[in-house]
């Protein structure tokens, strides 16, 4: 007779997660509800409470692991990994700033909502994100051209 199989500390702690985050999401639902009273504000609410999951789960993230790998077979291996990182950022901000990109819901009576040029922004932070991207790459070049200096560096002989 086999002995019986123990579960590690590690998947009974993601269990009781998964449970509670289960219970949060259930509890969340039924209490949504009645607080939105019509048909047509729930159905919205789900539109924007599901479209960045469904965006980045199904397109964005899928798109950014095969970039991925056209990267690591097409690209240099010093520019591998910030173009990688570069993408992934890029697609994750993008994931987040669809629902402010289209100015959905933009009222001339209500000033306040959607007041910035979220437009603008997004393209400063994507500019923002592959400066970083083209640094970290001529770093990573210039200390690929340089093994002795960098083994100096290091206190390393180079023999």
């Amino acid at each position: 007779m086999k002995a019986p199989r123990r579960v590690s500390g590690t998947t009974l702690i993601r269990a009781v997660l998964l449970l509670l985050g289960m219970v949060g999401g259930i509890i969340g639902l039924i209490d949504l509800v009645p607080a939105v009273p019509h048909l047509a504000d729930k159905v919205t609410f789900l539109a924007w409470f599901l479209t960045p999951a469904v965006l980045s789960d199904a397109l964005l993230m899928p798109a950014a692991a095969v970039i991925g790998l056209a990267a690591g077979r097409l690209l240099p291996h010093w520019l591998r990994a910030p173009a990688v990182a570069g993408a992934v950022l890029s697609a994750a901000l993008f994931a987040v700033a669809l629902p402010f990109l289209g100015r959905p819901g933009l009222r001339p009576d209500n000033p306040s909502l959607l007041n910035r040029n979220y437009p603008l922004g997004f393209v400063a932070v994507v500019a923002v994100i592959w400066a970083g991207v083209l640094g970290w790459a001529l770093l990573r070049r210039r200390g690929r051209d340089r093994p002795a200096e960098r083994s100096r560096l290091l206190g390393r002989s180079s023999s």
